[in-house]
């Protein structure tokens, strides 16, 4: 008789079944006693009972990537069977996706960029998400997600003078990555030359300076 597992496990992890296992005859004998769990694999052991003696086996069964899924497991002996149903879970697995920026933004503001972090695996899991932009700077959180729940994340780096140009923007979890471009562009900068005036002028008439201001940066001011 089957009288416990350790079921639901996670890929990866072995699932243990415990059965008890009766001699009800009068006589002493030696069985094999199997699990077999089909699709996953087997375990058996050698089992001997006084006439009118229990015993209690734990069989165990190794599990890999790609197992998640239901099954059922049945423990024989020569004489009788019993079976369960047992499941394995699929491993956590987060994946990441860049949905949007605030790019462009201009110099000493900060760069936001919000990630969609999905956990498509059946268990929950915590993992820290790391956002990095070279040259610029980095972001993390620690993201907890139960199986097949998401949220989002809004990460931000600093910008200072000097700054601009165009960057890759790059999000990671243990499991996947995403990237995308963005840029940060120059502050407004009036330069100022003076091309030409009227002088010298007589007194009593007006003085003339003519100069170009040129906006040297990336925005409007």
């Amino acid at each position: 008789e089957i009288t416990d597992t350790n079921s639901p496990v996670e890929e990866g992890d072995d699932l243990e079944v415990t059965a008890e296992i009766k001699n009800e005859g009068d006589v002493s004998d030696t069985q094999t006693v199997d699990l077999d769990v089909s699709g996953l694999g087997t375990d058996s052991e050698s089992v001997q009972l006084d006439g009118g003696s229990d015993t209690t086996e734990t069989f165990e069964v190794s599990t890999g990537s790609n197992d998640a899924g239901d099954y059922t497991a049945e423990v024989e002996s020569e004489d009788d069977s019993d079976s369960t149903s047992v499941g394995v879970e699929e491993t956590a697995f987060f994946a990441v996706e860049i949905t949007d920026t605030n790019s462009p933004v201009e110099e000493s503001e900060d760069l936001e960029v919000i990630v969609e972090i999905e956990n498509e695996g059946d268990v929950s899991d915590t993992q820290t998400v790391d956002l990095d932009v070279s040259g610029l700077g980095s972001d993390s959180e620690s993201v907890q997600l139960d199986g097949e729940s998401a949220t989002t994340e809004t990460f931000e780096i600093s910008t200072g003078s000097n700054d601009a140009g165009d960057y890759t923007v790059e999000v990671e979890s243990e499991d996947e990555s995403d990237s995308t471009s963005v840029e940060i562009k120059e502050s407004a900068f009036f330069a100022v030359e003076i091309t030409d005036t009227n002088s010298p002028v007589e007194e009593g008439d007006d003085l003339e300076v003519t100069a170009e201001i040129e906006n040297e940066g990336d925005v409007s001011d």
